[in-house]
């Protein structure tokens, strides 16, 4: 018997059109713009307006709004330090 083992890697469907991590905003941005995501809009409208707000809150450092990584590391950032000042940082039981 022949043991045959296949590991994929996170790019193996790119060949068919599925966006990677490094295009992935890109191919968002291209849904939303064609009006196939119509139902989801809104969705779309707030990640891309949080986006823009990111490039200005870093203006004098470096983010790459054009990694979708990045960009939701930064918001987690943004409401753990929004949750922390109102008194509901994780692993706060108050």
């Amino acid at each position: 018997m022949v043991n045959t083992l296949f590991i994929l890697g996170a790019g193996t469907s790119t060949e068919a059109g599925a966006p990677a991590m490094a295009n992935f905003l890109d191919k968002a941005e291209e849904l939303f713009l064609s009006g196939v995501v119509d139902s989801d809009r809104e969705h779309f409208e707030l990640v891309f307006e949080g986006i823009a707000k990111l490039q200005h809150v870093y203006a004098k450092s470096f983010l790459d709004t054009n990694n979708v990584e990045s960009v939701f590391t930064a918001f987690e950032k943004a409401f753990q330090s929004l949750f922390e000042r109102i008194g509901l940082g994780i692993g706060n039981e108050g």
